[in-house]
């Protein structure tokens, strides 16, 4: 990560974000309102390091860099690969752009929660696959389950 930190320390207008927000596998930058080519030219610049990595910008100000293996959605597939579980049998559910790539998985329902960005929920609109719920925060993963039947699935 330190090659990961020297070129976003390098860039205008990227803070570090504090210690407890990094990790291992994880580097954490602050980058407000930055524009599709802003991000694009953070992509070129870590590309150009040599670098293989995933960039994720969500919130309006919060960018992670993680390997290029690293994602939630890449987590979930393997742990249903590993447990047997099949990905058509697995809801999952998120507010920012950094839970996107669980919702990529095929197969996986969704759960996009009210309180959520709108770069999530721009992508939830005309996909049957993911329901956009009415309710914030932990209400809105209830309803969602609650519409995808989990509970009568659980209770079978």
């Amino acid at each position: 990560l330190e090659k990961v930190d020297a070129v976003l320390a390098s860039l205008k207008d990227t803070v570090r974000q504090p210690d407890i927000y990094q990790h291992a596998f994880k580097s954490s930058w602050y980058l407000h309102d930055a524009s599709p080519d802003v991000l694009a030219g953070i992509e070129r610049a870590l590309d150009e390091a040599g670098l293989s990595v995933t960039m994720i910008y969500s919130s309006g100000r919060d960018l992670d860099v993680l390997p290029r293996s690293a994602d939630k959605g890449q987590a979930l597939a393997w742990l249903c690969n590993e447990l047997g579980i099949g990905l058509d049998e697995v809801v999952v559910a998120g507010d920012t752009n950094n839970d996107r790539s669980m919702f990529d998985l095929p197969g996986a329902r969704g759960i996009v929660v009210a309180n959520a960005l709108p770069e999530l929920r721009d992508m939830a609109r005309d996909n049957p696959l993911i329901y956009s719920a009415r309710e914030q925060f932990a209400l809105g993963v209830v309803e969602g389950l609650v519409h995808w039947s989990v509970f009568e699935d659980a209770q079978s």
